[in-house]
C-alpha cells in the first residue's frame, strides 16, 4: 500500500521528474506513476511535459529562477521619506500619502 504524500515541494516534485525521466519514462508513465503517491492534483500533464522538455533542453536545476515575481517598489530611501512625511503631519491621509508617493500603489501605503 502506497502512503500519500500532501503538500510536496515544488522542487520536490521536479526532481522525482527529473530522476524517472533520465531513467526513460515518459511524461504520461511519470504523470501516472507520481498521481499514485501525490494524488490526482499534484501537478497537471502539461506541466510534467514542460519539465521533460525543460530537462531534455539541458536543464538541471530544479528551483524556480531567481528573479522571478514582482520587483519590490519600496527602498530604504523611500521607507524614510514616507516615515519623514507622517512625523512630520500626524494628521496625514492615505490620499495624501499617495500624492506625495505616486510611484507606491494605494493599496500598498494602507
Amino acid at each position: 500500500m502506497l502512503r500519500k504524500i500532501e503538500s510536496p515541494a515544488k522542487c520536490e516534485l521536479r526532481s522525482v521528474i527529473r530522476f524517472l525521466h533520465a531513467e526513460g519514462s515518459n511524461a504520461a508513465e511519470i504523470h501516472g506513476r507520481m498521481s499514485k503517491v501525490y494524488g490526482e492534483t499534484f501537478i497537471s500533464d502539461s506541466k510534467v511535459r514542460k519539465w521533460c522538455r525543460n530537462f531534455d533542453a539541458g536543464r538541471t536545476d530544479v528551483h524556480d529562477a531567481g528573479g522571478q515575481g514582482r520587483k519590490p517598489v519600496s527602498t530604504d530611501d523611500l521607507v524614510q521619506h514616507m516615515d519623514q512625511a507622517i512625523r512630520g503631519n500626524r494628521r496625514f491621509t492615505i490620499s495624501g500619502l499617495s500624492d506625495l508617493f505616486p510611484e507606491i500603489s494605494r493599496s500598498a501605503i494602507v
